[in-house]
């Protein structure tokens, strides 16, 4: 198996490192806020130089190249440093496949341009690796003014970014008179639903990239339901399969560049090696 870049992925990465040389990153703030606004930033910066949405299909904004530019994307951003790409790719792709023209109009633009933050409403306290578990209801009914609406109740946790994200897609228990996973849905909710809470945890490390996400009778527009009913299952193993593979690389990378800095640290005797 031949790992080396063919022609046109060489061309990217060289040109890729020219830009990241052009364009250094420090450390990110420690303030919980001051850091996502900065990662924001450094978002709209790849965006804005065309490193967003690299595998994305063309009809859907993105540029329709081999997952492999992702990969070296990652791999470049990790092996200098630099914040990794928006983790919202998974999104995007989940929308693009099973939402409907509508949904792709009013989501899709924002999530690729990095404008508008989203969060994943999946764990649950009794639905962690098992999101067959999932809890949370939600119950079609017909709102005051006479519209559509999932009425929902329940609780999410370790829900990543919620406390900055303005839209989540969140996996609810719909169909209860349906067998095993049919009875999930996946629902498109603005996070200021009346009814709606979000709630910041502070990690040991003194981060709040984590929250808690409660549904006291919120009522979301039918209209945000992605797919059909009860499909919510297959849409959230679908979206995994994109979570996965090319961000890893960056994490390697990142790995691999902390390590030979200590290795340095080691060997100049900036630090203190023990047994």
């Amino acid at each position: 198996m031949d790992f080396a870049d063919n022609p046109a992925e060489a061309e990217f990465r060289a040109g890729l490192r020219r830009w990241l040389a052009e364009h250094p990153t420090g450390p990110l703030p420690t303030d919980p806020d001051e850091r996502m606004a900065a990662r924001h930033e450094w978002h709209r910066a790849l965006y804005a130089a065309g490193l967003v949405g690299l595998s994305f299909p063309v009809e859907f904004g993105g540029q329709g190249k081999p997952p492999t530019f992702e990969a070296i994307l990652n791999d470049e951003l990790g092996l200098v440093g630099a914040p990794p790409p928006p983790n919202s790719a998974h999104l995007s792709y989940a929308i693009a496949e099973f939402g409907d023209d509508e949904q792709k109009r009013t989501h899709l633009p924002g999530l690729l341009s990095c404008e508008v933050l989203w969060c994943q409403g999946f764990s649950e306290p009794g639905a962690g690796s098992d999101l067959a578990a999932v809890s949370t209801r939600g119950e079609l009914t017909t709102s005051a003014d006479g519209r559509p609406v999932y009425r929902l109740d329940g609780q999410k946790i370790w829900t990543s970014e919620a406390a900055w994200a303005t839209w989540c897609m969140a996996l609810v228990r719909t169909e209860p008179d349906r067998r095993a996973h049919r009875r999930l849905s996946m629902l498109l909710l603005p996070l200021d639903t009346p009814g709606l809470e979000v709630r910041t945890i502070v990690t040991a490390s003194g981060t709040r990239e984590f929250a808690e996400v409660f549904f006291d009778g919120a009522e979301v527009d039918a209209a945000g339901l992605l797919g059909e009913p009860g499909q919510g299952w297959a849409i959230a193993m679908h979206l995994l399969g994109y979570e996965r593979g090319p961000a890893d690389v960056g994490w390697v990378a990142r790995l691999a560049r902390v390590l030979t800095l200590l290795e340095g640290d080691v060997r100049s005797g900036r630090i203190e090696a023990t047994a």
